[in-house]
């Protein structure tokens, strides 16, 4: 995430569960502009509900979802998200070991303000 501080756009979160949830505090923690697009942690992210957001908001440029949510077993659609994604010339970042990623950020931003 530190890298896409640097982002001048919008990261819209497909928000489905815990590791989705700590993007979206990642992002508020580096001043990253997020649209969280919020749903149950046992549910599929609402395709229609995805394009909508995509469509309304042109600052949209990278969609970020995890592959599978560990907590719930949950594998997202990642093929159809990518397809929205692309469709309005966003790019999709998608992580499937989460926690490896956000283990790495914490520990750098704490080593760097130490």
């Amino acid at each position: 995430m530190d890298h896409l501080s640097q982002l001048t756009k919008k990261v819209l979160i497909v928000n489905n569960g815990f590791y989705n949830a700590r993007a979206a505090e990642a992002c508020e923690y580096y001043g990253i502009e997020t649209v969280n697009l919020q749903f149950g942690v046992t549910e599929l992210p609402d395709l229609a509900k995805v394009e909508e957001a995509l469509k309304n908001d042109s600052e949209i440029a990278v969609v970020y979802m995890v592959h599978q949510e560990t907590g719930t077993g949950i594998k997202n659609p990642i093929r159809e998200v990518g397809a929205l994604a692309h469709k309005y010339n966003s790019i999709l970042l998608l992580i499937q070991l989460q926690h490896t990623v956000f283990f790495l950020l914490i520990s750098k931003k704490t080593t760097l303000t130490s």
